[in-house]
């Protein structure tokens, strides 16, 4: 099932440790460190790339098919929603 992200939870702190990102969220101190791939996926995010083109991104950058990658791709922003650092549309 693919998460429908509208945003990133303007709530969240983002704090980059050489290259990943570690996203905290202090209502509730819940937070994440992203691996370098991760990190790559909210920086796209960030910089408001749509979540459907993320996959063939990744499949030059990584090595990876655009089915694997939007398979991980779904799983990493469905615990992303589900952790309160992405919002739903």
């Amino acid at each position: 099932m693919k998460p429908n992200i509208s945003s990133i939870n303007s709530e969240v702190i983002i704090e980059q440790v050489d290259d990943n990102f570690v996203i905290l969220k202090p209502s509730n101190g819940a937070y994440i460190v992203l691996s370098q791939t991760g990190s790559l996926i909210w920086k796209l995010l960030a910089d408001g790339i749509d979540a459907s083109n993320i996959p063939s991104h990744l499949a030059t950058t990584h090595q990876v098919s655009e089915e694997e990658a939007q398979l991980d791709l779904d799983a990493f922003l469905a615990e992303l929603t589900q952790r309160g650092f992405l919002l739903h549309a």
